[in-house]
């Protein structure tokens, strides 16, 4: 016999460890709560929802929140992931249980949109079983390190940018087009960001609503984090920024693009990207990958560079809508989409 119901505060600790059995994972009980509870717009709560049986926790329906841009409004969405059930109460409707429950309690909250990026596995269960509505299959951007480009790389990146990288807060003054700039390493956004954000949003009419706050806790706050960044800045102006990490996967270092951000992606993503590569190489990276589809203003720069699109294992950006949302028709078009890396859980 099992139940579902929403979470409680008591119930941090056995979620942690319910994911850590599923997914073998190690993951810290601080990186729980920072994950759920210190979002900005966590609110009274995430919207999570529990299955118990004979007082085990069994399953878990999770989500991380943010505040998302609509068409011109600011909305509460909710990105379901680490949903886990213990392998020996799979097959038995549980899953079903928890997702008709959260629906009713992130709605209860006040949010109006779920969507995310689930697994392979995940999205055919949610398309099938949940009503997911598939938008768009992710574009993974790749650029291969192999030591054959390395050295054609060196004469473009010592002439671009002279070792940004592995120098603390040492800043970097660069020329372009008569215009003074400073680069230097980023460890945390002021105010100044959310007017570049607004700048560079362009045209998009969908996507997570960053500001320095949303920034500050996706990339600087987090328990072991491990991200670089580098802002690009003419006088006192922030014009750009590039958020970097690596991951060891399968004994090779694989670096990725979390966010590249910039008022003028043809003109300064080219410097950011040169930081970003020198980093990558002084990490002993073999390859850059980077969540970019075509109509990112980002995507002619790193096509550039020689960036190509990855065969990887297929996973799919998906939206169920929990209330009325505007324009919502164009919200199942990608093109309307501004969504990096780093608003991802991927």
């Amino acid at each position: 016999m099992w139940t579902v119901r929403c979470f409680e505060p008591q119930d941090c600790a056995r979620l942690n460890d319910l994911y850590n059995t599923v997914f073998r994972g190690s993951r810290t009980i601080e990186r729980w709560k920072w994950k759920f509870l210190d979002s900005p717009a966590a609110g009274e709560g995430p919207p999570i929802v529990v299955a118990e049986s004979d007082g085990q926790l069994i399953g878990a329906y999770p989500a991380i929140t943010s505040l998302f841009k609509a068409s011109g409004s600011i909305i509460r969405a909710a990105q379901p992931v680490d949903n886990a059930i213990l392998p020996t109460f799979q097959g038995r409707g549980i899953q079903r249980a928890m997702w008709n429950l959260w629906i009713k309690e992130a709605a209860r909250q006040g949010f109006s949109l779920c969507w995310g990026f689930p697994n392979p596995a995940a999205f055919r269960i949610g398309i099938r079983v949940l009503k997911y509505i598939p938008v768009a299959a992710a574009s993974v951007m790749k650029f291969d390190l192999e030591q054959g480009v390395v050295r054609k790389l060196q004469r473009k990146l010592s002439h671009r940018v002279s070792r940004v990288c592995g120098l603390g807060a040492l800043a970097r003054t660069i020329t372009s087009n008569g215009k003074k700039l400073k680069l230097r390493p980023l460890e945390r956004f002021d105010e100044r960001a959310d007017l570049l954000l607004q700048e560079s949003a362009g045209k998009s009419r969908f996507g997570v609503f960053r500001d320095h706050c949303y920034l500050n806790w996706r990339y600087f706050t987090m328990p072991q984090s491990a991200f670089t960044g580098f802002q690009l800045e003419s006088e006192k102006e922030l014009i750009g920024y590039i958020i970097l990490r690596t991951k060891v996967e399968n004994r090779n270092v694989i670096g990725y693009i979390y966010d590249l951000t910039s008022v003028c992606p043809e003109k300064y993503g080219d410097i950011l990207l040169s930081a970003a590569i020198r980093f990558f190489l002084n990490r002993s990276a073999c390859k850059v990958r980077s969540l970019t589809w075509p109509h990112d203003p980002a995507f002619p720069c790193l096509e550039s560079w020689g960036f190509s699109e990855e065969d990887l294992q297929p996973f799919s950006l998906i939206i169920y809508p929990l209330s009325d949302i505007p324009d919502r028709d164009a919200l199942k078009d990608i093109k309307n989409w501004n969504v990096c890396l780093g608003d991802t859980d991927l």
